[in-house]
């Protein structure tokens, strides 16, 4: 067993290092930020440090010595208790193949769940009133970002319907949780394409949320897939080639878009694709922030009498911002909301809150830019399984 320092610009930085040198199975022991190294050093100015323990099979997988990155120091601690079982061979240097995208993706989820564990370490609070036998669960939750009182409310509920042996029970207590967080499917409403018609649903939110993408995703499920006539309006023309992005999408599906520029053009569209089964609107990007701008957005919304307004967020988002948003965008009739960029987030508990929190049907999640694929109607089972996808072992 070692134990190994990794010096770096930023935590970012260190972790590479530490994926490249060691793999995914190395332990974060300390990290030592504001650490200052001199000309001869790594780096010059403030950096971190984190120290990791490694297997001893693992380092022969590891460049030789010689290789090492500069600033590297080790030394052995041969009594220390065994944590990591298999070895890790460390990824080649070269160009990312297509075959290799799965490896890189789960290279860097290892890498943001890490940053974001450790960022969060010195933010949880005091676990008071918790049972000894739920603290480890506790902790898990806060460091998935689930708001502590959620937290505790759902730990609350586990010790009223589980049994003191269940509770004792890791097997039995992460059964619970995927059993509370699918109770929250009911929350769980794709769009209704067969309201009427046309049926027309909008999509409001802040900028950089993914909301056109999201649209070229779904106008091509409901023409290609389920053979309905669809259109497009947006009144997205304040963005730089904004238009043109939505044109792009709309001309390989052959699927007809209008652009509007006020309330009165918007009546006239809604009107001109009457004999669509489904029209899709997008707008501009609105900071929750900016009341006249959510009150020009809210004329639209009127003027287009949607069927179903989807407010749009990121998964990345922090807790408080995205429910300062939701308040803020129900100044808009929301029905439902849509979570974006899942396979950006460093975990779920931002979903997890938000769907226990807000009184709002979730429809869709997206976790990718490929269109038309990366976009499932939302399932709160899935996302419990998501969720729970590193809940400590028994």
């Amino acid at each position: 067993m070692q134990v190994k320092k990794f010096a770096g610009r930023d935590m970012r930085e260190a972790l590479f290092n530490i994926k490249k040198e060691i793999g995914l199975d190395a332990v974060i022991m300390q990290v030592k930020t504001d650490i200052h190294k001199g000309i001869f050093g790594l780096y010059a100015g403030k950096g971190v440090e984190v120290v990791v323990c490694v297997d001893a099979d693992i380092v022969d997988y590891a460049p030789k010595a010689a290789m090492a990155p500069r600033g590297v120091v080790t030394y052995s601690m041969p009594k220390f208790r065994k944590t990591i079982s298999s070895p890790m061979p460390k990824a080649a240097d070269k160009p990312v193949a297509a075959g290799d995208l799965n490896t890189l993706r789960d290279d860097i989820s290892w890498i943001k769940r890490s940053l974001g564990s450790i960022s969060r370490k010195n933010e949880i609070p005091q676990a008071s009133g918790i049972p000894e036998e739920l603290k480890d669960t506790y902790l898990y939750l806060l460091e998935e970002e689930v708001v502590d009182d959620l937290a505790r409310e759902i730990l609350k509920k586990a010790q009223a319907e589980l049994t003191p042996e269940q509770i004792k029970s890791r097997t039995d207590i992460k059964e619970y949780l995927r059993r509370y967080i699918g109770s929250l499917g009911k929350t769980c409403e794709p769009i209704n394409d067969n309201a009427g018609s046309p049926v027309r649903v909008a999509f409001v939110g802040p900028t950089g949320v993914g909301k056109t993408t999201t649209i070229a995703k779904l106008a091509a499920e409901f023409s290609l897939v389920k053979k309905k006539k669809v259109s497009v309006i947006t009144i997205d023309t304040y963005r730089i080639a904004a238009v043109e992005q939505i044109k792009t999408y709309m001309d390989i599906l052959s699927i007809p878009l209008e652009v509007v520029v006020s309330p009165d053009q918007m009546s006239q569209a809604i009107a001109r694709q009457a004999k669509s089964d489904i029209i899709l609107i997008d707008t501009a990007g609105r900071s929750h922030k900016n009341s006249e701008h959510l009150i020009e957005l809210n004329e639209f919304i009127k003027a287009a009498a949607p069927d179903e307004v989807h407010l749009v967020l990121a998964s990345t988002t922090n807790y408080k911002a995205a429910m300062d948003m939701i308040e803020k965008f129900s100044a808009i009739p929301i029905k439902k909301i849509i979570f974006t960029k899942l396979d950006e987030a460093v975990n779920f508990g931002l979903v997890i809150s938000v769907m226990a929190k807000v009184d709002k049907a979730f429809s869709y999640v997206t976790f990718g830019q490929s269109v038309p694929d990366d976009i499932q109607p939302a399932d709160a089972g899935k996302l419990a399984g998501m969720f729970l996808e590193h809940y400590p072992h028994v």
